[in-house]
C-alpha cells in the first residue's frame, strides 16, 4: 500500500522556484529600475510621457520584466542605454526562471 501524496498549491509551487531573498531582490529591482528611468526622464523635456510618471514608468518595466513590449521607447541617449542594460537583465532573469520551472514540471 502506498499512501497518497498531499497536493501542493500551485502558488507554492511557482514561489519555490527561487528562494524569498531571490524574489525581494527582483521585487526591489523592478522598483529601482522604474524610479531610475522616472528621474532620467523627468527632466528631459524630449522624453516621451510614459517614463515621467512613475505609475506608467513602473507598468512598463512590469511588462519588461514579463517578456511583454512597451507602448513607447525611450528617446534620450541616457534613458534609452539604462533601458537597454535593464531589458539585458530581464533576459537573463527570464532564461533562468524559465530554465528552472521547466526542471521544475518534469
Amino acid at each position: 500500500i502506498v499512501p497518497c501524496p498531499q497536493q501542493l498549491g500551485r502558488i507554492t509551487r511557482v514561489l519555490s522556484i527561487f528562494t524569498v531573498s531571490s524574489w525581494l531582490t527582483l521585487i526591489s529591482v523592478i522598483f529601482l529600475a522604474s524610479a531610475t528611468l522616472n528621474l532620467l526622464s523627468r527632466y528631459n523635456t524630449r522624453e516621451v510621457k510614459t517614463f515621467r510618471k512613475l505609475r506608467p514608468c513602473l507598468m512598463s518595466v512590469w511588462a519588461v520584466l514579463l517578456g511583454n513590449s512597451i507602448p513607447q521607447m525611450p528617446k534620450s541617449s541616457k534613458t534609452r542605454s539604462f533601458f537597454a542594460l535593464y531589458v539585458w537583465y530581464c533576459l537573463a532573469v527570464s532564461m533562468i526562471m524559465q530554465t528552472y520551472f521547466i526542471t521544475y514540471l518534469v
